[in-house]
């Protein structure tokens, strides 16, 4: 039987929209389904992931883990992989999934493929067939993905979030992450239980706005927000939002302030 295993990302209002999307393409390819959550989160959460049909939550609860580092985060998830002899590792296209499976990906030595919109598991020594987004979605690529486990992020917004045909409840576990110190040399420095920032501006650039994350940040006088999804959490938020590539936005931006200033 095939196991899934999901990175489930959480806002205050519990799971973040675009995981939903991660475990429906999850369930899609039959098997059990786990999801793995990060540090503190909303009560609702457990409930929502139930609606989505997951078996098992593996709740990481490590207080070195309440602000964000990539590769630690990928450090829990590759020891829960390993544990539950997971098929497929997924996570939300969004810029932290995105992140830490790629680092999950480098440490486990297979390949990773972003932006997935279907995925078929693989036959006995077969690989799996995923369909993915080019070209910043204006193109389709149909891939054969060996290497195990699969490695995949979902297209944001290209497959519908849909809740199980059955709803669980799901049993829960407490991941102690085996963590290098090398796992935490880089870390944001905003969060619920990191630092709290009060400036007269702050400008989020491509920060999907968990919960843990807002808890540090709300405090500032004026948020700009700055994100490919119009639907994440801190743009919601803002007080100012611009819905495009930071990579795009931030330069022209500086740009801007450089001509003004001259």
């Amino acid at each position: 039987m095939t196991t899934t295993l999901v990175l489930a990302e959480t806002t205050d209002a519990g799971l973040n929209p675009l995981s939903a999307q991660a475990l429906t393409l999850a369930r899609s390819v039959g098997g059990d389904v786990h999801a793995l959550v990060v540090g503190p989160h909303p009560a609702e959460t457990l409930g929502q992931l139930g609606e989505q049909g997951v078996a098992t939550v593996h709740h990481v609860d490590d207080p070195r883990l309440d602000r964000f580092a990539a590769p630690a985060w990928a450090a829990a998830l590759a020891q829960v992989a390993t544990g539950t002899g997971a098929d497929a590792v997924v996570a939300a296209g969004t810029p932290r999934g995105n992140e830490v499976l790629a680092h999950l990906a480098a440490r486990l030595d297979v390949p990773m493929a972003a932006h997935a919109v279907s995925a078929s598991p693989a036959g006995a020594g077969e690989p799996w067939r995923l369909t993915r987004q080019i070209m910043g979605g204006a193109a389709l690529e149909d891939l054969a993905v060996a290497g195990s486990p699969v490695v995949m992020t979902v297209a944001p917004h290209a497959v519908a979030a849909e809740p199980a045909a059955s709803s669980t409840q799901p049993y829960v576990t407490t991941v102690q992450p085996d963590l290098a110190d090398t796992d935490l040399v880089t870390q944001v420095q905003v969060g619920q239980t990191g630092t709290k920032i009060a400036p007269d501006l702050y400008v989020a650039c491509g920060i999907s706005g968990a919960i843990q994350h807002w808890a540090g940040c709300q405090s500032a006088k004026t948020i700009l927000a700055i994100n490919t999804d119009a639907d994440a959490p801190m743009v919601t938020r803002a007080d100012y939002a611009v819905v495009g590539d930071l990579h795009q936005v931030v330069p022209a931006v500086i740009a801007e302030i450089k001509r003004r200033s001259a």
